[in-house]
């Protein structure tokens, strides 16, 4: 075999300890909708990317480490636990919708086996008797106080409807069973979508995408009153964002192709990436500040990867630190799945490899066996063929007078599965037995 098992261990804690070394300060993990298809939602799965830089990421899994449906995925660390939300059910063809006015919610230890759930809206915007879509769920942090912010919309279909973006509040963080109603965020217009805010120093910032049709605009709004009230008028990103040459490169146009699914991580001072996604095609790009979010750079501009291919889909970014005690689980699942991909890739041609199957085995046996049938000589033995038997045959005794006659008929056979035949006539010998002689005993001994 080409790599014995402990080679694999070894080359595994290689990779993990090289992984952790490719961070100076920070590796990042990026959790988000996987698709495939012009509309993705049609084959949305959670998965989950690694990365270095925050552009190229490697998925950790060959497959969706969660089988639910869910789009627009939103991720916190919250002790040893990872908790993701997610549009669940969010639409069952692509112009359909969904009434059950609930997102999803995952929890998992090592981003590998997740336990999910759904939290249901509740409160006077929520009713029965009309259509609850609700989608892009994302997270906000504020001390102990965890939050979800989430669209809402009670018109039927995917059309931005009202009442708009609002907020929920877990009582009950590490169980996440006990939510407050929903709140609408005041001030914003019905069809903005996909919010995200995030709190520098005594300063919020709201971000969210104007929802119209290729609009192309991402609106940033800020409030030193709270995370939920107190923002003025929004100032309006991405407009130009069109005329990247990192964009424009990449096919991700259709006309006035609008931008959504905004995520803002900091890197440190007053430098900024701000994450979002081209709509029409769902390929994901990302952006910098080195002001405080007051001007993006386009020179900044990158479109990101997904295992060396554009990456798609809404989704979030969670710094995690290189030394964290969960890294090397999430590198060694990854690394996990890519040996598996190698034993499977030697597997359907082991011969490559100059090993055997069981099947290659038995062929052989089966052709050694027939090479020494029919040439035993080479191998130092003999057929059945190739011997005569001589059998000393019966013996007969008759006395006559004072001799007794021993009569021996000799036998022989050409191999050694034909029966004996006589060969030629008995042999006699005549044995005196004089005066008391009374008996002859035959024996067979050795010559003297």
């Amino acid at each position: 075999m080409s790599r014995t098992a402990s080679q694999i261990l070894v080359a595994l804690l290689a990779a993990i300890i090289a992984f952790a070394e490719t961070g100076a300060a920070q590796d990042q993990v990026f959790i988000r909708a996987n698709t495939g298809a012009t509309f993705p939602q049609l084959s949305h799965k959670l998965c989950l990317a690694i990365s270095t830089n925050g552009v190229d990421w490697e998925s950790l899994h060959t497959t969706p480490t969660l089988t639910n449906f869910s789009r627009d995925a939103s991720i916190l660390r919250h002790g040893n636990e990872f908790v993701t939300v997610y549009s669940d059910d969010f639409s069952l063809n692509p112009f359909g919708y969904s009434t059950n006015g609930t997102f999803g919610l995952a929890r998992s230890t090592d981003l590998i086996n997740w336990q999910a759930t759904h939290v249901k809206l509740r409160g006077p915007l929520l009713s029965n008797a009309i259509p609850n879509n609700t989608w892009a769920p994302e997270w906000f942090v504020e001390g102990t106080n965890y939050y979800v912010l989430v669209r809402l919309s009670t018109t039927k279909g995917n059309n931005y409807g009202p009442p708009g973006i609002g907020y929920m509040q877990c009582y009950d963080p590490g169980a996440w069973s006990n939510w407050s109603d929903f709140t609408l965020l005041p001030g914003l217009a019905r069809n903005e979508n996909d919010p995200f805010i995030l709190k520098v120093g005594a300063t919020y910032h709201l971000f969210t995408d104007d929802g119209g049709p290729h609009s192309g605009k991402i609106l940033h709004r800020q409030s030193t009153t709270s995370a939920f009230d107190g923002y003025g008028p929004p100032a309006i990103i991405g407009t130009n964002f069109r005329q990247a040459e990192a964009l424009t490169k990449s096919s991700a146009w259709w006309q006035a192709t609008p931008f959504e699914g905004q995520f803002v991580l900091p890197l440190g001072g007053n430098r900024y990436r701000l994450y979002f996604q081209a709509t029409w095609w769902d390929h994901c790009f990302a952006i910098e500040s080195t002001d405080g979010m007051e001007t993006w750079d386009l020179t900044t501009m990158r479109q990101l990867t997904y295992d060396s291919v554009p990456a798609y889909g809404h989704g979030s970014v969670l710094a995690i630190e290189a030394t964290d005690a969960l890294l090397p689980l999430a590198a060694l699942a990854r690394r996990a799945d890519q040996a598996i991909s190698e034993v499977q890739t030697i597997q359907a041609n082991p011969n490559a490899y100059n090993l055997y199957t069981g099947a290659d085995l038995t062929n052989s046996r089966t052709a050694g066996r027939a090479d020494v049938t029919r040439n035993p000589v080479n191998y130092g033995l003999y057929t059945l063929h190739m011997i005569t038997e001589l059998n000393l045959g019966g013996i007969m005794l008759q006395k006559t007078g004072s001799n007794a006659v021993v009569n021996l008929q000799l036998q022989t056979t050409p191999d050694l599965s034909t029966p004996f035949t006589n060969h030629g006539e008995p042999v006699g010998f005549e044995v005196g037995l004089p005066g008391d002689k009374h008996f002859l005993r035959v024996r067979a001994v050795d010559p003297q």
